[in-house]
């Protein structure tokens, strides 16, 4: 890694190297981010020494960063409370993180409370005074329970997957704003659920 990073440096002038990054991509977030961690290490910003770092497993962050700056176009987060569904996936996951960055009051969820009590805990040791709880949407009813009286709600499912189903969403009368990150209809549908 020491190799890649110093080559990328030190073959260009110091003036030259705001035009060149790297870029981790993949599809382990995990394996992604521990290459992110051996790059930095390799940087030498004392001296000016550092090119640009992106780190992007199968659209992750980009994706997640639309979402949140969508929701943000429509409302402050600052003071939200916010779903988000499909919330131990990569998308999900980072998009808590965003939001708890912003301030906001997130409830991660997924069908099983350990997995999103997991990614709360993640959360809590990044991001200081996250609001973030773990919520159950494994059934019509835990996804009712969760949706109500919140105001946004980011769904990051995977293809395919309704998460938000029409009647519930309906239902609930403090939804201001609904992201789907999923625009692949159920399969078989004619028409979106």
């Amino acid at each position: 890694m020491q190799a890649l990073v110093h080559g990328a440096i030190f073959t260009r002038s110091p003036s030259s190297l705001k035009h060149t990054a790297i870029f981790i991509g993949g599809s382990d977030v995990h394996a992604g981010e521990a290459i992110l961690a051996e790059v930095k290490k390799y940087l030498i910003p004392a001296y000016g020494l550092r090119v640009s770092v992106m780190l992007d497993p199968n659209g992750s962050n980009t994706t997640a960063a639309a979402a949140v700056r969508a929701a943000t176009r429509h409302m402050d987060v600052m003071h939200t409370k916010a779903l988000v569904l499909g919330a131990t996936g990569p998308v999900g996951q980072r998009v808590a993180r965003l939001l708890c960055r912003q301030g906001a009051h997130v409830c991660v969820a997924s069908r099983s409370k350990e997995r999103a009590e997991k990614i709360c805990q993640e959360i809590r040791s990044q991001v200081h005074d996250a609001k973030v709880e773990a919520v159950v949407t494994g059934t019509p009813a835990d996804t009712r329970k969760a949706v109500a009286e919140q105001e946004l709600v980011i769904s990051s499912g995977a293809a395919g997957a309704v998460l938000l189903p029409r009647d519930i969403r309906a239902e609930c009368t403090t939804l201001r704003v609904v992201i789907d990150l999923n625009a692949v209809p159920q399969r078989g549908s004619k028409a979106w659920r």
